[in-house]
């Protein structure tokens, strides 16, 4: 089964594109060969190619996140390099990140990882990636390391980072407001709320007794 996921996984990934590429080069030279040249059939091969390449292109990293979140098991990673790359992704630099992953009850093994694979859990439109050092949990295929998902809604350092960052992020927003409008105007609410959420997540220092 471990095999068959990673199969899966490659073939919704960038990986398949190379080979439906030379499939479709390949299939009018097949047909003809076979004696099933006609134009009818060659038109369906082309459109079934041209709509395989952009499922892949377009829902690749989804189809293969799923994949992986079905048949994975528990695991955990760290970053420990990254490095910068020559490609780019919607007008953005990729970043490459040297990894450890241990599957849980094995060995850590390395890997590489791109920004543009987008291999977080649950899927994201802006992706973050852990920082160099920043342990995180991943959902891995155990024989094939290489094919993991990074949580970020789960309870690792890298995942309580996010929800600090954004809880943080909306404290800010409502104490400018709170600050800035007349009392009783509907921020004080919101700010305080969000004070209470931020430290019960530990984001910040609990108030001292008596504070």
């Amino acid at each position: 089964m471990q095999f068959l996921a990673h199969l899966v996984a490659a073939c919704v990934s960038w990986v398949a594109i190379p080979i439906l590429v030379a499939a479709g080069l390949l299939l009018p030279a097949i047909l003809r060969r076979l004696g099933w040249w006609k134009r009818g059939a060659v038109g369906c091969g082309v459109a079934s190619l041209v709509l395989a390449v952009l499922w892949v292109v377009l829902l690749g990293s989804l189809a293969r996140a799923y994949v992986i979140h079905w048949f994975g098991g528990p695991g955990e990673g760290v970053v420990t390099e990254q490095f910068a790359t020559n490609s780019v992704h919607n007008d953005e630099p990729v970043v490459g990140f040297r990894a450890l992953i241990r599957p849980a009850g094995r060995e850590a093994r390395r890997t590489v990882f791109h920004s543009n694979d987008f291999n977080v859990w649950p899927p994201a439109n802006s992706v973050r990636y852990p920082p160099v050092g920043v342990r995180f949990n991943v959902r891995v295929l155990p024989d094939h390391p290489g094919d993991f998902i990074i949580l970020t809604d789960d309870d690792s350092p890298f995942a309580r980072g996010l929800r600090c960052e954004a809880l943080l992020g909306q404290l800010g927003r409502a104490t400018s407001g709170r600050q800035f409008a007349r009392a009783g105007s509907g921020f004080h609410e919101p700010a305080t709320a969000g004070l209470a959420e931020a430290r019960a997540e530990g984001c910040i220092p609990s108030e001292p007794p008596g504070g």
